[in-house]
């Protein structure tokens, strides 16, 4: 009976601690090889909640430290660098400002301007009698394969955060399908990856390639059914295989002699992102290329 009733009574002063305000600490680690950034939203009581941010944590290591008084419950976190976000799926969106933060919360049909909506992971606030605790990890696999991948790499900006991701899309207007051969940056930025070929069908847009793109350049080249330039541009030149896929590395963007037996120097379209475009789409009608 005694043994009950003192469970009884620790169970009491756990729920009492975890609802009355105490000191909130957060602990944030990076295991990324950038620079991370957190905004937190932590419960204030009474269905209030307040955000704070940004945290930034450099790559391999944790920070901790006070964010005022909160009361136990479920937090509402968010991190980036660059582009790439966390969490990466799924998550409840929050409005965040650019700029560091400590205000009341809120909810994506209040953004003020300046604002974006972002998906924020519900974490669970530990709380004993003294505080409340607040613990996040990010790492690059919680990414998924593509992003983890890309984030893994380590390829940086000149504040140290990861360099911005960036999507390329190809819209095949036309009424035939077309093949596309991509060169995009390697991984480590100290050359090119070029693979093709991949089928685009008629009326339909795709992604065609996403990585990261320091110097802001990716090139292209599309052929129709008969091996033939779909458009005629000479920006750039790679070494191409007419007939089977293939994928290699080159060393400069515009390669005159080719080392395998298949394979000819082609002509490229070049495409440069702007600094702060993450996505662009190139468009085709008919032969030409807008």
């Amino acid at each position: 009976m005694l043994a009950i009733i003192a469970a009884s009574v620790l169970t009491a002063l756990s729920g009492q601690s975890s609802a009355r305000p105490l000191p909130t600490v957060v602990e944030l680690c990076n295991d990324t090889p950038a620079r991370v950034t957190w905004s937190v939203t932590r419960p204030t009581g009474r269905s209030g909640r307040t955000q704070r941010g940004w945290f930034t944590v450099e790559p391999g290591q944790c920070r901790e430290g006070g964010i005022g008084d909160g009361a136990g419950g479920t937090a509402l976190v968010h991190a980036r660098s660059g582009n790439l976000v966390w969490p990466a799926f799924g998550g409840e969106p929050m409005c965040v400002p650019a700029e560091t933060h400590q205000r009341a919360a809120r909810t994506p049909d209040a953004c003020l301007p300046g604002d974006r909506a972002e998906a924020h992971e519900r974490v669970a606030v530990d709380s004993d009698s003294r505080r409340h605790l607040i613990r996040h990890r990010v790492t690059c696999r919680q990414l998924g394969a593509q992003d983890g991948a890309i984030c893994e790499s380590g390829l940086r900006d000149s504040e140290g955060f990861l360099e911005r991701v960036r999507t390329l899309e190809v819209c095949n207007h036309g009424g035939e399908p077309f093949d596309l051969a991509i060169a995009g940056e390697s991984r480590d930025g100290r050359a090119w990856r070029v693979e093709g070929w991949r089928e685009v069908p008629a009326q339909t847009c795709e992604d065609v390639w996403r990585g990261q793109a320091g110097s802001g350049l990716v090139h292209v080249r599309a052929r129709d059914r008969d091996g033939k330039p779909v458009w005629d541009r000479d920006d750039a030149r790679f070494c191409v295989a007419a007939e089977a896929d293939f994928v290699r590395a080159a060393e400069t963007s515009f390669e005159t002699v080719c080392g395998s037996d298949g394979e000819a120097p082609a002509g490229f379209q070049s495409v440069r992102f702007e600094p702060g475009v993450s996505r662009f789409t190139l468009d085709f009608r008919g032969s030409n290329a807008d």
